[in-house]
């Protein structure tokens, strides 16, 4: 069981997302890279969220936390697609 609690500060969008924390929302110069490497930048960049990996495959949740990034890797664990809150 995880501690996490999804935030979404009455936000709907990542842009409203980052107006309110002042972080950033995504991470597109991560696609390709190793998915530990992409959390480890993406936690420097925005200490606030919880980092997620989403495999090959795998059911998740389609609700929209202002403190959660989604990484979906591939099936060699490289990051497949553009990281953003969510």
């Amino acid at each position: 069981m995880s501690d996490f609690t999804c935030q979404s500060f009455s936000c709907s969008s990542r842009k409203c997302c980052a107006m309110v924390s002042s972080h950033r929302y995504e991470w597109p110069e991560v696609v390709g890279l190793d998915g530990l490497r992409a959390k480890q930048i993406i936690i420097s960049e925005n200490p606030e969220v919880t980092v997620d990996f989403i495999r090959p495959g795998q059911g998740y949740f389609m609700d929209f936390c202002c403190n959660r990034v989604r990484i979906k890797i591939d099936g060699h664990g490289k990051v497949a697609s553009t990281p953003m809150i969510g």
